[in-house]
């Protein structure tokens, strides 16, 4: 005789497995928040469309004891309808420990997106503005909160998730990452004035996770009714270094395989930064070699009509 389970019996039976797995789970820690969208006039007679996100990202963090820290983030962004313009916030509160059972700082700032690097623990805020202004990010480490450089993004990525980074591969040594701002930037523009007849063009901050190590102003010649514009910002290989050759470029990374294994960092040479600006006259490309880990402007190749100094930080 064959048996027929009723359909009773058969959802009584899936009902118990989902109570059961339900039981059998361990909440370690929960949060919850709400994201709301708003379309208004504002007191200037425009046109807003205001969305805010709540989101919860758990970032990995190799290099630390903690290991695990929850980012906790409200992001209000406001776009206009009938102008050009955008404004935004985003404050985020980072927790770690145990189950992130300790909270660890909460910041804010005005901003209009807000990402996660692809080269470690890393977060990146950045601030869009109008018309030509380039955006403005930074880089955050998620478990101190420390800001670690500010930048432009000269590779043309679509999304961006880091600055121009040096990696030395199979080695302690950490990443060091170059930040070129330019004029245009929406913000840190902590530039100083510039030598005399010139106007400021790009800044250049060179960091690691740990330390800040170099500021740099760049300034040139322009000529009237004319801004500085960058045509190109890249890495590359510097040909007098030895075995550069080796070095792979891949979206703004260096990977620095001529010194495959290095625990000094006076090690850290082969790749140049190659900048190419114009104001007006002829183009002007600046090389400037990175040479024992640091911006080298003895070697550094600088054209008539530009001018480079090492500023505080």
């Amino acid at each position: 005789m064959v048996r027929v389970k009723s359909k009773t019996s058969v959802l009584a039976a899936a009902l118990l497995v989902s109570v059961t797995a339900l039981a059998a789970q361990t909440i370690y820690y929960q949060a919850s928040g709400v994201s709301k969208f708003r379309y208004f006039k504002n007191n200037d007679g425009l046109n807003v469309a205001e969305k805010s996100i709540q989101n919860y990202d758990v970032v990995q963090d190799w290099g630390s004891d903690s290991g695990l820290y929850l980012v906790d983030s409200l992001l209000t962004r406001q776009e206009y309808t009938n102008a050009d313009g955008i404004n935004g916030t985003i404050k985020w509160t980072v927790r770690g420990g145990n189950n992130f059972s300790t909270p660890l700082y909460t910041k804010s700032e005005t901003a209009t997106d807000f990402g996660f690097s692809d080269v470690g623990s890393y977060m990146l805020t950045s601030l869009d503005g109008c018309c030509a202004a380039m955006a403005g990010y930074r880089l955050y480490d998620v478990p101190t909160g420390k800001l670690i450089i500010s930048f432009n993004d000269f590779t043309n990525s679509e999304v961006v998730r880091h600055p121009f980074a040096l990696e030395v591969p199979n080695s302690k040594l950490g990443y060091r990452f170059l930040g070129v701002i330019s004029g245009d930037s929406t913000r840190d523009l902590d530039f100083q004035t510039p030598a005399q007849g010139m106007a400021n063009a790009l800044l250049l901050k060179y960091a690691s996770k740990t330390q800040f190590f170099q500021r740099l102003q760049v300034d040139m010649v322009a000529k009237p009714g004319w801004a500085i514009s960058v045509l190109d910002a890249q890495f590359e290989a510097d040909p007098s270094a030895p075995n550069s050759d080796k070095i792979e470029f891949r979206n703004g990374i260096a990977t620095m395989w001529n010194i495959d294994g290095a625990t000094d960092a006076n090690a850290i040479q082969g790749v140049q930064l190659r900048l190419v600006l114009n104001a007006g006259d002829d183009d002007k490309t600046v090389i400037i070699p990175i040479v024992n880990d640091r911006l080298n402007l003895d070697k550094a190749q600088i054209p008539e009509g530009v001018s480079i100094k090492s500023i505080p930080f």
